[in-house]
């Protein structure tokens, strides 16, 4: 439902779909807009889903139960929120610890620097360079690499950079 028909809800004194159920078809006609001209058909619609209507008295014990259902309904989305939140930060660790192993699966393991995605441009000068493994890669400086006959600094550098950046990796420093 759009803010200001929420608006003109609550200076109503409508706060609860409850409290919506007992306003009449006429009140809720004459919150339409020319922008909105049609509030009490959404506002029906509303209610259906709820399993209520317009014009509908209800007991205080059915206002209570509608208002301990929303109560329930806001806890569980508190603790799905929360549940949501701690998933998100034991990713977000188990990424971290993914990176350590990553990390030192590439220093351990010798891949080939053709299989580390690499584009030719960048590639062909590194293996006549004789670095033909990611380990040797990582021996080198962004400086040393840019002296490389056909290296293009420029382009290559950075698409290096983010490729050791995913093993968790970096160049020598100089």
């Amino acid at each position: 439902m759009k803010v200001r028909v929420v608006i003109r809800f609550r200076h109503l004194g409508v706060t609860t779909i409850g409290g919506l159920a007992e306003l009449s078809e006429a009140k809720i006609a004459s919150l339409a807009t020319p922008s909105h001209p049609q509030p009490p058909e959404r506002v029906k619609a509303l209610l259906v889903r709820a399993g209520l209507a317009l014009n509908t008295k209800l007991s205080p014990a059915v206002k209570q139960g509608i208002e301990e259902a929303y109560q329930r309904r806001l806890d569980q989305e508190r603790r799905w929120e929360g549940e949501a939140k701690r998933l998100a930060l034991e990713l977000e660790q188990l990424k971290q610890q993914l990176k350590f192993v990553y990390r030192e699966w590439a220093l351990g393991s010798s891949i080939p620097i053709e299989n580390i995605g690499l584009c030719v441009r960048s590639l062909n000068p590194l293996i006549r360079a004789g670095i033909d493994s990611l380990q040797k890669l990582i021996q080198w400086s962004e400086a040393e690499l840019a002296q490389l006959k056909n290296f293009s600094a420029v382009k290559s550098i950075p698409e290096i950079k983010s490729v050791l950046a995913e093993y968790g990796l970096t160049f020598k420093l100089p």
